[in-house]
C-alpha cells in the first residue's frame, strides 16, 4: 500500500513504514475486521534497504480498548454527575423552596416563623444571633448584585478600589457570620432547654451553613478577585437556570471549591421550606403601614 512517501510493508504481525519513519501512533481497526486479531508492533528502524533493523514491543489492541473504554466510561461520569449537581439538584431545590413553603404555609401557618428559643435562653443567641444575621446580610447583598444587575456590576469592578473594598468587606462580613454559626451552634447542642425544641432539620442546616462559609472563606483566599470574575461564570449559569437553558459551560471550568461551594447552596435551598430559615419569609412589614394597635 503506497502511502505516498513510501511503502507500507504488512508481514505477519509486523507493520512498518518503509521509508524510515517510525510510527508515532498505534494504528486501530475496525473491531468487525479479522485485520483487528493481528497484533501490531511499532518499528523503531528501517534501514537502507528497506529492511526491519530492531522492533518495539508488540502492543495488544485489547488493552488499548479497554483503557480507552474506561476512560470514556469516567468521562461519562462526571458528565453525570456534574449534570446532577449543577442542573437537576438547582430545578429540585427550586421546586422544593416553592411547593414545600407553600404546603408549610397552607397546612400550618403558625410553624411558619423562625420559632423563636430566645425565652430559653437568651445571652447566647444575642452574641450568636446579631454577628450571624449581619454578616450573611451583607454576603447575601455582595452576592445578588452581581446576579440581579451583572452589567453594573462589572462596570463597578472595573475599578481595583471598589474591588479591594467589596473583597475586604465580604471576608469580614463571612467570619461575623461564622462566629455567630459557632455560637448557635454550641448552644443548640449545650443548652438543654434549647435541645428539647431542636429538631434534626435544625443541626443540619447550622452545620450546612458553617461548611458553606468555610467554603466561600477558602474560595475568597484560594481564588481571589470573586468579585470579578463571578460575573463571567456563576451570573450567566444562574441565569441559564432560570431561563431554561442551563449552561454548564460556565460551572465546567471552575475550581473544586467553587463548584462545592455552589452545590452546597443547593442543599440549603432544598432544605428551606423544612426548616426555621422560612421567617424569612414571614417578616410583619405590614407592620410598618398598620394603624397603632391600643
Amino acid at each position: 500500500i503506497g502511502d505516498g512517501d513510501g511503502a507500507l510493508i504488512i508481514a505477519g504481525h509486523v507493520m512498518a513504514d518503509a521509508d524510515g519513519d517510525e510510527f508515532d501512533q498505534l494504528l486501530l481497526f475496525d473491531h468487525r475486521n479479522h485485520i483487528a486479531q493481528v497484533l501490531l508492533q511499532r518499528i523503531g528502524r528501517v534501514d537502507r534497504q528497506r529492511a526491519v533493523i530492531d522492533r518495539q514491543k508488540p502492543a495488544v489492541r485489547g488493552g488499548t480498548l479497554r483503557a480507552r473504554r474506561g476512560n470514556c466510561y469516567a468521562q461519562e461520569t462526571r458528565a453525570m454527575v456534574t449534570s446532577f449537581f449543577f442542573i437537576g439538584l438547582p430545578y429540585i431545590a427550586l421546586f422544593s423552596l416553592v411547593a414545600g413553603s407553600i404546603y408549610r404555609y397552607r397546612k400550618d401557618r403558625f410553624s411558619y416563623s423562625a420559632l423563636s428559643s430566645q425565652f430559653l435562653e437568651s445571652k447566647k443567641l444575642l452574641w450568636g444571633s446579631l454577628p450571624w444575621h449581619a454578616g450573611i446580610l451583607i454576603v447575601l447583598i455582595g452576592h445578588l448584585l452581581p446576579f440581579l444587575a451583572p452589567g453594573l456590576w462589572q462596570s463597578l469592578t472595573a475599578y481595583m478600589g471598589f474591588v479591594l473594598t467589596v473583597e475586604v468587606i465580604g471576608i469580614i462580613a463571612a467570619f461575623m457570620a461564622l462566629i455567630g454559626l459557632v455560637v448557635l451552634l454550641v448552644r443548640r447542642l449545650l443548652s438543654r432547654h434549647v435541645q428539647s425544641v431542636t429538631t434534626p432539620v435544625d443541626l443540619l442546616v447550622l452545620v450546612l451553613f458553617i461548611a458553606q462559609v468555610l467554603i466561600g472563606i477558602q474560595t475568597a483566599a484560594g481564588h481571589r478577585w470573586g468579585s470579578m470574575w463571578s460575573a463571567q461564570t456563576t451570573t450567566p449559569y444562574l441565569w441559564s437556570l432560570l431561563t431554561f437553558r442551563p449552561d454548564l459551560s460556565f460551572v465546567e471550568p471552575l475550581p473544586l471549591t467553587v463548584k462545592l461551594h455552589i452545590a452546597v447552596a443547593w442543599f440549603i435551598v432544598l432544605l428551606f421550606p423544612f426548616s426555621r430559615l422560612v421567617h424569612m419569609f414571614s417578616i410583619p412589614i405590614h407592620y410598618l403601614w398598620r394603624l397603632p394597635q391600643l
